[in-house]
C-alpha cells in the first residue's frame, strides 16, 4: 500500500475565492487545493491515500475548530484521506482542541507546524509536543533554509519519546544530529545519504501536494532506489501507517 504522508487541502469555498491577504504562491495553488483534486491525484500517481494536512490558507481564513472540523469530515468522507488536525502555539487553548481533535474528531494527528510562515517561535510547542505525547499521536514540523535548528534541537531533545516528523527530509537536518525523528520525502534533498544516517525504518513518502509538479515523479524517486523491496514497502506506506494508530 502507498501512502503519501504529506498533503493539504482546503474547502471549496476557499479554494474557489482565497482571501486576498493570502502570500502570492498561494493563489496559484489554491484553486487545484481541493479533496477532490488530491484524490484524482492519487488515482493518476496509483497512490491509494496519504494524510491531509490543513493549509495554510484555511488557517488564515477560517477558526481553527473549524478547519479541524473541515478536516475531519474531509477523512470521513474520502476513506483513503487520514486527516490531521492543527492548532496554534501561541494560544492557551492548544492543547485543549487537540484532546477534540483526537478523542471527538478522530484526527490522527497534527502539522504541518511552520514558526515563520505561521508567527510562532518554537520554544512556544513544549505544551503541543507533551500533548502529542500524551495523545500518542504525531506530529509535524516544517523545515526549510530559515529553520533555526539549534532552536529546533534544543526544544525537542527533551522529547524522545515524542513522534516527530521532520518535513522535507527535515532540510538536511539528518547530516547535524544523532537524535531520532521521522523524515518525510517531499521536496527533500539528498534521499540516499539520510536512508543511510537514519535508515528505511524512519523516511516516509511524501509529495507536499498541491506543490509538487508532478507528485507521480516523486513516486518515482522512491520507487529507484536500490533497497530491498521490503524496505521500500515501508518507505511507501508501512512507516506511517505505524505511526497513525
Amino acid at each position: 500500500m502507498i501512502i503519501d504522508s504529506h498533503t493539504h487541502i482546503l474547502p471549496p469555498e476557499i479554494a474557489k475565492n482565497p482571501p486576498k491577504n493570502l502570500p502570492s504562491f498561494w493563489k496559484k495553488f489554491a484553486p487545484i487545493c481541493t479533496a477532490d483534486n488530491l484524490i484524482e491525484m492519487f488515482r493518476k500517481a496509483n497512490i491509494d491515500g496519504g494524510i491531509v494536512l490543513p493549509a495554510g490558507a484555511a488557517i488564515l481564513s477560517w477558526s481553527i475548530e473549524k478547519v479541524n472540523d473541515f478536516i475531519a469530515n474531509s477523512a470521513k468522507e474520502h476513506k483513503n484521506l487520514i486527516g490531521f488536525g492543527w492548532v496554534n502555539p501561541n494560544l492557551e487553548t492548544a492543547t485543549f482542541e487537540m484532546e477534540r481533535c483526537v478523542k471527538e474528531l478522530k484526527l490522527k494527528g497534527f502539522g504541518e507546524f511552520h514558526p515563520v510562515a505561521q508567527n510562532f517561535k518554537l520554544n512556544s510547542c513544549k505544551s503541543i509536543i507533551e500533548k502529542a505525547i500524551e495523545l500518542d499521536v504525531p506530529i509535524i514540523f516544517h523545515f526549510d533554509e530559515r529553520t533555526n535548528f539549534i532552536e529546533f534541537l534544543n526544544l525537542v531533545r527533551t522529547y524522545q519519546n515524542a513522534k516527530i516528523i521532520c518535513a522535507h527530509l527535515g532540510a538536511g537536518l539528518f547530516e547535524k544530529t544523532d537524535l531520532s525523528f521521522y523524515y518525510d520525502t517531499s521536496f527533500g534533498k539528498n534521499l540516499e545519504l539520510a536512508l543511510k544516517r537514519v535508515g528505511t525504518d524512519r523516511i516516509l513518502f511524501g509529495t507536499d501536494f498541491p506543490f509538487a509538479k508532478n507528485p507521480k515523479l516523486e513516486l518515482e524517486k522512491i520507487l529507484r532506489l536500490e533497497v530491498p523491496d521490503e524496505e521500500k514497502k515501508e518507505i511507501l506506506g508501512g512507516n506511517v501507517l505505524k505511526l497513525v494508530k
